[in-house]
């Protein structure tokens, strides 16, 4: 048995997959629980009170941000209107003589298409006259004698001064006929025009209904409030509707060296937070109960729960990941299974590593290398069994002694004036120098002048000789073919296909998507339906199934056979030949097959 000290010794080593994921999880908890504890240590009254008052400062910053860009679009219209030369060449005509109704419409038309994208209302009222211009979100009537107070304001500023209309001049705006009867605005501002001598031509009043600032009051709690305030301390806007007009509580204690205070109203305490509005003197307040910002830390404990529920997701994602991590390894070896699977043998895992998952790819790895060891043995061993026995033909007649035999007989036979025996022993003499040849490979135009002495003596034993058709293109007559890749097709055809009677046999061959194609094809009785498919079914077997029916396969009596041709070119060439068989009774067999040659014949 194992002391504790080996035990501690190989934990601490992790040389085991189990070592590892242990360490990982005692660490992943122990982080979550020290961070949870260093943070209950660490929270206290002041950091929340301080985070509060930073949250709503942002909040803050983002109304008057929002606030702004209102106040900035609403000026800029008013300065468009204000430099633009047709308005204003009309304005400054209307204090001698009447607008024509057709000014009106181009007008008001410039003023939709400046406030097309926006909310905002736009009001231009000359000096003289009882009509004024607007765009589509102003709605009249309009009584000027109504508006004279505004109107006043309006004259103890400058042309160029834009003013902002507070929540007690707003208010007395609702009055019939006065501007703001038909139009619910919370903003309201306005400047004049004038002419080249001072005089005052026009009124221009701009003014929102729908802020942007709105879309932040989701994001602010129930209780806690927004307001602009003017320069008197009334409210402009406010989250609270009822309270616009209102003088706000407490405006009078805001002090501009610190922008938040703490103020009691009603039996509650609040939590005033203050920033200046750029423009006029206005002022963007939020108030909220002071218990409800400071909910955060009545709340600590579902924060410690928050913070374990992170860790353990945490703890989770962290786990899976290192293991995954730690089991990349084993995916390596599936991958290379499926590798192997599909045929590819030189694939290795290459991994190396000090534990079990290292030890298994080493021996995954060693057994695919002896694996590749025995299919090259086997391969040589096929390959030397084929040449053995193509020997073993060609021993079996001495093939010298065969050739001076015949020779002398040809030669004999010339002298006595017999020339057809001689020209035919001369083909029969070529035909056995053919299948006693060492080589493997030879020359397309060898394979078809090898085919052709076979059929000429053929022809010498028939009643009827058979025609042999042949279109070779020149570009293939070099390319190098395994031997007996054409005259074993050429012989079924004489056998099996034109037994007697005329007869016509084609070879062609041309190349092809790079690929020579060579076609034997005769006119003879063809072949049945159900041995068709059956012969269909034996030129379609992968290189696989070849070798395994290799040592089960009987030589046919017809010669080397068709079978037997698509192995040896299956075998040699792989999944890169292919041979098409087709036939019909009564119009022959067609042979179709190509494949790649990888050199020319020198």
């Amino acid at each position: 048995m194992q002391s504790i000290k080996e035990k501690l010794l190989n934990l601490i080593k992790m040389n085991t997959i189990r070592n590892k994921l242990l360490f990982t999880i005692i660490a992943c908890t122990a982080v979550p629980i020290l961070i949870s504890m260093g943070h209950i240590m660490y929270t206290s009254l002041d950091i929340v009170e301080e985070q509060t008052i930073q949250s709503e400062r942002y909040n803050l910053e983002l109304a008057n941000l929002a606030l702004s860009n209102d106040v900035d679009d609403m000026i800029q219209m008013m300065n468009y209107i204000h430099f633009d030369q047709e308005i204003r060449s009309t304005l400054n005509r209307s204090r001698n003589e009447p607008i024509p109704p057709r000014a009106f419409v181009d007008i008001n038309s410039t003023l939709d298409q400046l406030t097309r994208n926006s909310d905002i209302s736009v009001a231009v009222i000359p000096a003289v006259g009882d009509r004024f211009f607007s765009n589509y979100n102003f709605h009249g009537p309009i009584v000027k004698e109504n508006i004279t107070d505004w109107l006043e304001s309006l004259e103890n500023i400058s042309t160029f001064q834009v003013y902002g209309f507070n929540a007690e001049e707003i208010s007395r705006g609702n009055s019939e006929g006065h501007l703001l009867n038909n139009n619910e605005l919370s903003l309201v501002l306005g400047k004049r025009l004038t002419n080249y001598t001072g005089e005052t031509t026009a009124y221009i009043f701009a003014g929102l209904s729908n802020l942007n600032v709105e879309y932040l009051e989701n994001q602010f709690q129930s209780s806690r409030n927004l307001a602009l305030v003017d320069e008197n301390g009334f409210i402009l806007y406010d989250q609270n509707e009822s309270n616009i007009g209102l003088s706000l509580p407490h405006f009078e204690q805001i002090d501009d060296t610190q922008d938040f205070m703490s103020v009691s109203q009603d039996g509650e305490d609040y939590l005033y937070l203050h920033h200046p509005f750029p423009f006029q003197g206005w002022t963007l307040v939020s108030y909220t109960p002071y218990n409800e910002a400071m909910n955060e830390l009545d709340n600590a404990f579902t924060q410690v729960i928050l913070i374990f529920t992170i860790a353990l997701i945490l703890l989770i994602i962290i786990l899976l990941f290192i293991v995954n991590r730690y089991t990349q390894p084993i995916t390596s070896l599936a991958n290379a299974a499926r590798e192997i699977e599909a045929g590819n043998l030189q694939i290795r895992s290459n991994f190396k590593k000090d534990d079990e998952i290292g030890r298994l790819s080493q021996a995954f790895d060693l057994m695919l290398d002896r694996i590749q060891g025995m299919f090259k043995t086997l391969k040589a061993e096929q390959e030397i069994k084929r040449k053995a026995e193509i020997a073993h033909l060609q021993d079996k007649i001495k093939p010298h002694f065969i050739f001076n035999v015949l020779n002398t007989i040809r030669i004999q036979s010339y002298q006595n004036g017999d020339k057809q025996s001689s020209e035919l022993i001369l083909s029969f003499n070529k035909f056995l120098r053919m299948i006693y040849k060492g080589d493997e490979y030879i020359a397309l135009e060898e394979e078809i002048n090898h085919a052709e002495n076979y059929v000429y003596l053929m022809n010498s034993m028939r009643k009827t000789p058979v025609k042999l058709e042949i279109d070779i293109a020149p570009e293939t007559l070099n390319k190098v073919v395994p031997r007996f890749c054409i005259q074993p097709i050429v012989e079924n055809s004489l056998k099996h296909g034109i037994k007697n009677g005329n007869g016509v046999i084609s070879i062609y061959a041309g190349m092809e998507n790079e690929q020579i194609k060579i076609t034997v094809k005769d006119n003879g009785t063809g072949i049945e339906k159900e041995k068709l498919q059956l012969l269909q079914s034996d030129v379609r077997t992968s290189k696989e199934d070849v070798i395994a029916d290799y040592n089960s396969e009987i030589e046919e009596a017809s010669g080397i056979g068709l079978k037997n041709v698509y192995e040896r070119m299956r075998l040699t060439y792989g999944e890169a030949f292919s041979m098409e068989v087709d036939s019909e009774l009564d119009r022959g067999v067609s042979v179709i097959f190509r494949f790649y040659t990888e050199e020319e014949k020198r």
